[in-house]
Order: C-alpha cells, then sequence, then structure tokens
C-alpha cells in the first residue's frame, strides 16, 4: 500500500481514507497495486488497530465501535474522511447502534458480559449523552421507528427466553413488547411491524406487530440467523453456512437466494440489490433481491473478519475487523 499519512488519537494510529480504484473502471489498481477484477470495489480504508464491529451511518457521518471489548469506544468521523473523534470508551461488549435524525443509539452487555447491559442515547448535535435503560440481561439487537426503540434481551435463568422491549424516543419506562420460549436477538421494523431472529440452532426469523400481538413465523431452520432485513415485499437474512434466504413478509415459502458457502454477517437492501459481508476474509458481495448475479465486490483482507454493513446513496461501507472501515462506490 502506499505510503499515508498517519497521526495517533488516544493512543491509537489513524490514516485518513483513501481513494481506491473506481468501479466504473474495472482496469484500475487498487491501493495494493493489483488490478481489481471485474465490478472493481475500492477500498477507502480506515487504519484502525482494535477490532471494529458495529456501524452506522447518517448524512454527515460514520459512528463505529470497538464492541467486543470490555473497554468498548464509540467514534465517529466525517462520512468522507477526516478526524476521528470519541464519544466514550465506558461501554463494555457493546452490540449494536443505529443513527436517525437527531440521536445515535446503541446497546452494551454490561461490565460483566451479560447481566448489566444498557441502552444509551447520544444527542448528535449537543454531544450530550442519555442512558436509556439498565440492568438489561444479554441485551443485543436494537430497532428504531419514529416514536420509539426496540431491542432484545432475555430472562434469567437455565433456560433462558427471549424478549423485546420497547420505549419512547422522547423517554419514559422500558415496557415488554413479547416474550418468546426462544432467546432472541437482532432486531428491525417497518414502523408498523417488528422482525426479529431467534438466537438458537436451528434458529428463526418472526414478525409481530409493533403495538404487540401473536408473532408469526417467516423463516425457520437457520443455522444462527443473521440481522433481518427487508423491502416492500420480502424480508431476507442469512445465516453461518453461508445462506441468504428470502420470504415473503406476511408469511409463506421461503427461497434460498444465495449460498456462498461461508459464514454471512449482515446485509443490507439497496432497491433491487442486496449488499451482504462474508466474514472470513472481510469481503463483500452484491446480489439481486430476486437471486440474480451474485458477484463479489472485493477481494477481502486475508485474516480480517467483516461483520456490519452501511450504505447510502453513493457507497457501500463496511467493517473490516482489525483494519477499520472499508467503503467502495457502489457499481
Amino acid at each position: 500500500m502506499p505510503s499515508m499519512a498517519r497521526w495517533t488519537f488516544l493512543g491509537v494510529c489513524f490514516v485518513p481514507l483513501i481513494a481506491g480504484c473506481s468501479s466504473s473502471d474495472p482496469s484500475s489498481e487498487s491501493p495494493s497495486g493489483s488490478t481489481c477484477p471485474g465490478k472493481c470495489a475500492p477500498e477507502y480504508v480506515l487504519e484502525f488497530a482494535e477490532h471494529v464491529s458495529v456501524m452506522t451511518l447518517d448524512d454527515q457521518r460514520v459512528y463505529f465501535a470497538n464492541g467486543g471489548t470490555m473497554a468498548g469506544c464509540v467514534y465517529y468521523a466525517p462520512i468522507g474522511g477526516g478526524e476521528i473523534k470519541t464519544v466514550d470508551c465506558k461501554q463494555p461488549y457493546l452490540q449494536d447502534m443505529l443513527v436517525d435524525g437527531n440521536a445515535l443509539y446503541w446497546i452494551t452487555n454490561g461490565a460483566n458480559g451479560i447481566a448489566e447491559g444498557t441502552v444509551m442515547k447520544l444527542d448528535v448535535a449537543t454531544g450530550a449523552m442519555e442512558t436509556l435503560a439498565t440492568d438489561q440481561y444479554s441485551a443485543s439487537g436494537l430497532a428504531l421507528n419514529a416514536g420509539s426503540i426496540y431491542w432484545s434481551t432475555w430472562s434469567k435463568g437455565p433456560t433462558p427466553t427471549g424478549r423485546v422491549m420497547h420505549m419512547p424516543l422522547g423517554g419514559g419506562l422500558p415496557e415488554l413488547l413479547l416474550e418468546d420460549a426462544r432467546p432472541t436477538r437482532d432486531l428491525a421494523t417497518d414502523g408498523n411491524t417488528l422482525y426479529y431472529t431467534t438466537f438458537d440452532d436451528p434458529s428463526a426469523v418472526r414478525s409481530i406487530p409493533v403495538a404487540g400481538g401473536t408473532p408469526i413465523t417467516l423463516v425457520d431452520g437457520l443455522k444462527y440467523a443473521r440481522p433481518p432485513v427487508f423491502d416492500a415485499a420480502s424480508v431476507y437474512t442469512g445465516d453461518s453456512t453461508g445462506k441468504l434466504v428470502k420470504a415473503p413478509r406476511l408469511g409463506g415459502a421461503t427461497q434460498v437466494i444465495a449460498d456462498v458457502g461461508s459464514p454471512i454477517g449482515r446485509l443490507v437492501v439497496d432497491g433491487d440489490r442486496i449488499y451482504f459481508t462474508v466474514i472470513k476474509s472481510a469481503r463483500l458481495y452484491m446480489v439481486g433481491t430476486d437471486g440474480s448475479n451474485l458477484t463479489q465486490l472485493s477481494e477481502g483482507e486475508p485474516e480480517q473478519e467483516a461483520w456490519d454493513i452501511a450504505v447510502d446513496a453513493t457507497h457501500i461501507y463496511w467493517t473490516i475487523s482489525e483494519r477499520g472501515i472499508g467503503r467502495s462506490t457502489k457499481p
């Protein structure tokens, strides 16, 4: 890789986001000097010395965290590159984060790794940080709609049951939305319906109205289902075998639309495409929502892992464990 300006912030070495090859020019060179094959995915790499586990975007910033540690830190930087700033470094075992137009939200497992989970909020304009909920057992996934925040917990005991909690974004007390005999994990919502995964093997994707009701199983039989995403008609998820699965949002037959043979990290729907990460070697893929044109967009990073992913109007962003955040122009 060509030499780059570096700086140190809180003892961590960073490099600025750098341009790679252009997806409009498949013959151009990557930052490593290799020729980019096919639809080139340029890597704009932010070097980061610790494990980058989760990320999210707004139109100004990229937010990320080294969530799998006791001294979990939340950071942000301009979405186009620039100075990295620290929000807080007392967020142990951070699990997930989301941002809306006003605030950044994240969830932690707490200092002992499971029993003291918290739900946190940062006002992105003022920098004020607030604790929304405490003592959340095995806290994990987050979801937001216009008025509420949702998160997943488990009950305590030798055979834990899953729970989804919610509270108003404007403040209030956490309330129980559902209890499931299977442990719950990742969440998504379209404002009217909440989608969630079970954290067991085999695992499922289920849905329930945000007003409450009886859950419906949309997908079952997966090996550790990944966070669900959706479009107007369908729900999509992946699993640790490498399968990408599609199901009607109202229930019906499921369809395997891709199989990459290696554990999937997370996925995002963008029009008629799905972009998703493959954990091993931090690879990035694309496939049509109908299962067409499965394409590997990045060559990957040996000995690295990819988990989270996000898109804006022009780029795809994904985490690259001990390297930082990759950025690729959409093909």
